[in-house]
């Protein structure tokens, strides 16, 4: 065999073998509280399994999206429909600045939505916005760390599918009061 030939079956394996592994990742507390995420099993940790979400589906024209939204849970062949729900704005570990009064989530159901589908964002675990549409505008954002998650819901109010959380760092002016000294006489 040739040189070429080997040195391109060499890639070609080291590149599937590169596909087709993946990371245990664990969970734990460290001394001060925090948590923590590693590729490194530590005592105590737990094992956390992750969702790797693709929203780009190649080759699927509107029409194949439009026909598997025919039914929220169901293909025309009767075979089951699992629903992917992602946030696509703000991205994960984005920054809302001072100034900046709103904020605006978009959200992405894959394959495309039903007529009837509702969304449910959350934020830090509390629900605080619900509609048809799969763009909500948040105001009044206060200082600090804001986890955001979201839920389609189909006709029923079942969920059908839930987006991974994204964390916003919220900036805003903090307002110290010193003890200045006074002027004397």
């Amino acid at each position: 065999m040739s040189r070429s030939l080997c040195l391109l079956l060499i890639v070609i394996s080291c590149t599937f073998c590169a596909m087709t592994t993946s990371a245990d990742i664990y969970k734990y507390r460290d001394a001060n509280g925090n948590i923590v995420y590693s590729d490194t099993p530590v005592e105590g940790a737990e094992r956390v399994d992750i969702v790797v979400y693709n929203p780009a589906t190649p080759g699927e024209s509107t029409a194949q999206q439009e026909s598997s939204a025919s039914s929220p849970h169901t293909t025309q062949d009767d075979e089951p429909v699992s629903y992917s729900l992602a946030i696509t704005s703000p991205v994960h570990d984005s920054t809302v600045p001072m100034g900046q009064e709103t904020l605006s989530v978009s959200l992405a159901l894959t394959p495309s939505a039903p007529v009837e589908t509702t969304y449910r964002l959350l934020a830090n675990g509390s629900p605080i916005a619900q509609g048809n549409q799969n763009t909500f505008v948040l105001e009044q954002l206060y200082r600090g760390e804001l986890v955001l998650t979201a839920e389609a819901l189909d006709s029923d109010g079942e969920v059908i599918a839930t987006a991974i959380a994204v964390t916003v760092h919220v900036k805003r002016a903090s307002r110290r009061i010193t003890n200045l000294p006074t002027g004397g006489s």
